[in-house]
């Protein structure tokens, strides 16, 4: 009996999880880089095809609709109003946190597969590794923050708006301010910048954020951070 209700539990959390990490928001984010191989596809009608833009899509796009799509995950319950109910369940302060940084990891992945099969209809085929280790240290970067920012201001929008922010900021300066933090050395590289240092310390310091961001959870569900 106890098993059987053990296993409902299960299905539940996965089926409240999949509610919580699935939405429009969600959808309209995956649905990025698909919309950015159609337009390739249209503009490849008259230049040639090159692998360059293919890799430059993905470097600026993949952590941009990677941090939209994570920016609700801290907070949903707070702006849909069961918070309280939700920190009454009988669960490890860890529980929250370590699902939604999950989720995030989830969600880069579904934008990432997105794009590839996308774009693998529309160009063909290309090196996967290549776009890969370029992409994804940057989209776990700004995932990060977007857990962390969602968090602190329990408001997906501040979160949204503050990944938008950052990826503009490091688009029109160029690196020039974050140096070796720099998001899109690939693509735009910098003089005195070892890009694979560069994409090691973006993994790190995006881990970094989603270790502050159970941090903070720990703090608020121990009242030493007031719910806003």
């Amino acid at each position: 009996m106890s098993s059987k209700l053990s296993s409902l539990s299960a299905r539940s959390i996965v089926y409240y999880e999949a509610r919580v990490s699935f939405g429009m928001t969600v959808l309209l984010a995956v649905l990025g880089l698909p919309a950015c191989a159609l337009i390739s596809a249209l503009n490849w009608r008259d230049v040639p095809r090159a692998f360059a833009q293919v890799m430059e899509v993905f470097e600026l796009g993949l952590p941009l609709v990677a941090g939209i799509a994570s920016a609700h995950l801290m907070s949903v319950e707070r702006e849909e109003r069961f918070d309280a109910l939700r920190d009454s369940y009988p669960e490890p302060i860890w529980h929250v946190p370590l699902l939604r940084t999950l989720g995030a990891l989830e969600l880069t992945l579904l934008c990432l597969l997105s794009g590839l099969i996308s774009f693998r209809v529309v160009y063909g085929e290309f090196d996967v590794r290549l776009i890969v280790l370029a992409a994804c240290p940057p989209a776990i970067y700004l995932s990060g923050l977007a857990l962390l920012i969602g968090n602190l201001a329990q408001n997906g929008w501040a979160a949204s708006a503050a990944v938008i922010g950052y990826w503009a900021f490091e688009f029109q300066l160029g690196g020039t301010q974050t140096q070796t933090l720099f998001l899109f050395d690939k693509t735009h590289p910098l003089n005195g910048v070892n890009y694979d240092v560069n994409r090691l310390l973006l993994i790190a310091v995006g881990g970094g954020f989603m270790l502050a961001n159970y941090a903070v959870y720990r703090l608020r569900r121990r009242g030493v951070i007031l719910a806003r």
